[in-house]
């Protein structure tokens, strides 16, 4: 039983790792965005109501949210394509 107990303990720290690394991973995908757009730019306060506005919307369902993942989409795609011209090669 208690070699049970341990076992259960490193697979908790293991994903409990795992889960770090994800969000790490987010938070820098994330902040390149914002690099991306010159988001980084704009002064916190309006940052930050920006992000409650987007977060209104997401939670209501709104139907700008079909609009903004197609605008999404063709940013991403149009940002993966300049790296492939730049570089020659998928980034």
């Amino acid at each position: 039983m208690k070699a049970s107990l341990v076992t259960l303990e490193s697979k908790i720290r293991d994903l409990e790792s795992q889960k770090k690394k994800l969000i790490d991973q987010r938070h820098r995908e994330i902040l390149s965005l914002l690099s991306q757009t010159d988001l980084h730019l704009t002064d916190t306060k309006t940052l930050m109501g920006g992000f409650l506005f987007l977060s209104k919307e997401v939670a209501s369902s709104s139907p700008n949210k079909e609009a903004w993942r197609t605008a999404g989409e063709k940013f991403l795609r149009s940002s993966r394509n300049r790296k492939v011209k730049n570089t020659g090669s998928a980034a």
